[in-house]
């Protein structure tokens, strides 16, 4: 047996293992890949109380190039404070959810094992830098770019929604970097207080401000609040526009009603817009699929080379459920 095929299977095999661990309730997040042994601490001392942490929360079915550019999206000039050791992401997580309010696992669909073999491929991609998200006009206005972008994890969360994986997520990464500060060098600094930004596309913020994703309209209305501006540990979001140039009515509409219903986060800095730019415009993982089942040689360029040769050797999407 070849030493790939073998590490696959190992690989495999350590999925599982987290993905069951999670299921059964014996843990609340499972890293199933981090970039060193210490993340989400950087690698190198900085000053400053906040760990600015970006959050990828997607379905990675698979992942594409859009994923790979939202992940990389530098720190927004909305997001600007007065110490510019704040003003940039220490550290980034890729984080799939077992649990989806709306979709549920199709036998043509990737498992979760494979998705996060495929987040995993995608990480490494993020550690070197990869493309920015940003258009021209945005690029101009951006402070810095992440100090360390190879500072990178791959995760998973049993929670449905972005208000309860804010929570999870908070007290999860409290506890680790509590522990981890513990077993650094005296003398050292380093962010103690996660602070989470969700990087997100406009259908998502869609769904983040829409009542029928909650018990009642109040309800939403005081989960917003907790979210985004409670001061035991509040969110912000980067939400990725499309270019609307040449796209669909409906897809304009779309957007323009997911910035209205989010425009007083917007207003008060705790959403951020940035432009996905032309060339990402038709990039989604449900565009992959329905290129690969029929049959169009032109899904490769929507994904990496590492994750395209995945999805052929596994021989996935190929099949209508």
């Amino acid at each position: 047996m070849s030493t790939f095929r073998l590490r696959s299977r190992e690989m495999a095999s350590h999925l599982e293992i987290s993905l069951s661990r999670l299921r059964r309730g014996l843990s609340a997040v499972e890293l199933v890949h981090t970039s060193h042994e210490h993340w989400p601490l950087p690698r190198h001392p900085v000053s400053g109380e906040g760990l600015n942490i970006s959050v990828l929360d997607s379905s990675f079915n698979p992942p594409t190039l859009a994923h790979l550019a939202l992940a990389n999206t530098p720190f927004p000039h909305s997001f600007r404070s007065t110490s510019p050791h704040t003003d940039t992401f220490h550290a980034k997580l890729l984080l799939l959810s077992v649990r989806n309010v709306d979709k549920s696992l199709k036998p043509s669909d990737a498992t979760y094992a494979q998705r996060l073999e495929m987040m995993i491929s995608l990480a490494k991609e993020v550690a070197t830098g990869g493309p920015s998200t940003l258009g021209s006009e945005d690029r101009e206005d951006k402070i810095e770019d992440s100090l360390d972008t190879s500072n990178v994890a791959v995760g998973i969360i049993d929670q449905p929604t972005f208000v309860g994986k804010s929570q999870v997520l908070l007290n999860f990464l409290r506890e680790r970097v509590e522990a981890l500060s513990n077993t650094r060098s005296s003398g050292m600094n380093f962010p103690t207080e996660p602070k989470l930004t969700f990087l997100v596309g406009m259908d998502t913020l869609e769904r983040l401000f829409a009542p029928r994703y909650y018990s009642s309209e109040q309800t939403m209305k005081h989960s917003l609040r907790e979210f985004f501006t409670s001061k035991d540990g509040g969110c912000r979001v980067i939400c990725g526009r499309r270019s609307t140039s040449g796209s669909e009515a409906k897809d304009q509409e779309e957007e323009r009603r997911a910035i209205a219903l989010a425009k007083d986060y917007i207003d008060s800095s705790h959403i951020a817009l940035v432009d996905l730019g032309e060339s990402l415009r038709t990039i989604s993982s449900s565009e992959v699929r329905r290129r690969i089942t029929s049959k169009d040689p032109s899904w490769s360029s929507m994904i990496t080379p590492s994750i395209a040769e995945y999805i052929t050797q596994h021989d996935l999407y190929s099949h209508i459920s």
